[in-house]
């Protein structure tokens, strides 16, 4: 790899401010798995709340009435490092049972991830055992989008999630890429270069690889969507007139796939 003046800075400053907050931060006091339990309490508020948030905000009963007989879409997903929380928990299944919620394909209708932190490396809990990592505690096959790049970009992802996740719970953060996404409509809107094209963080995005994932893991039956746009960046997209438009127009597409797929699920109960 190749990398002129500018791009030797920014790698050097991002690499030293991630160094401070290692040391800071006493390696990594987040556990993912308190995370994922966070959001599934809001799903669980959301579930059982969701019927009477729809018709309090209303004084006029017809209106109230109207609402009560619609059926709201539940759009769910998260922006960056919250499309990797909610990623992850969407194929867990076992924590959506021990919350006594509905399967996510039963209680989400559609899913958008905004610049989502999609692939993780986790580190190897040995050395020499560079194509294996830890998922649940047992050996798996790793993050094929991030094995297959040059060492220092491996080498930079490892570092990240021991500075998110720290020492003891980097090596088990599961990777939403490697797993299996639910059966609902996904959009997965991010940058062309999420990090100012720097292979060393772009890597971790990988919303392409992962609307493939989707659509070949369901032969096409399953709406996936990746819209990425240009000249903007992981940090910028947000307060974006680009990606605003961009939004208001993907957001019917996502819509309408969610209302089509509830419909089908609809059809089959029926039989």
């Amino acid at each position: 790899l190749k990398y002129d003046q500018a791009e030797v800075l920014q790698i050097a400053s991002i690499i030293s401010v991630t160094y401070i907050a290692l040391v800071m931060g006493g390696y990594g006091a987040a556990k993912f798995e308190d995370m994922m339990e966070d959001v599934a309490d809001a799903l669980v508020w959301i579930n059982n709340n969701v019927a009477t948030t729809e018709t309090s905000s209303s004084n006029n009963e017809e209106e109230k009435k109207e609402k009560e007989g619609s059926e709201r879409l539940f759009i769910f997903g998260g922006y960056s490092s919250g499309g990797h929380v909610a990623a992850s928990l969407l194929q867990q299944a076992d924590i959506f049972t021990s919350k006594g919620l509905p399967p996510p394909e039963t209680l989400i209708d559609g899913i958008i991830f905004l610049s989502g932190v999609l692939a993780v490396r986790p580190k190897t809990n040995k050395i020499g055992k560079s194509n294996k990592t830890l998922v649940d505690g047992k050996e798996t096959n790793a993050t094929a989008q991030i094995s297959n790049q040059p060492q220092p970009s491996r080498w930079f992802a490892d570092f990240l999630t021991l500075v998110a996740f720290g020492r003891e719970n980097g090596p088990t953060t599961p990777s939403p890429l490697d797993g299996i996404p639910p059966k609902i409509p996904h959009l997965l809107l991010g940058c062309s270069k999420e990090v100012f094209g720097l292979p060393l963080m772009d890597l971790l995005f990988c919303s392409k690889e992962f609307t493939k994932l989707v659509e070949s893991k369901y032969d096409g039956s399953i709406p996936a969507r990746c819209v990425e746009m240009d000249s903007l960046n992981h940090w910028n997209i947000l307060a974006s007139s680009k990606f605003s438009s961009v939004l208001g127009h993907e957001l019917k597409w996502i819509t309408s796939a969610a209302s089509s797929q509830r419909q089908q699920r609809k059809e089959v109960k029926k039989d």
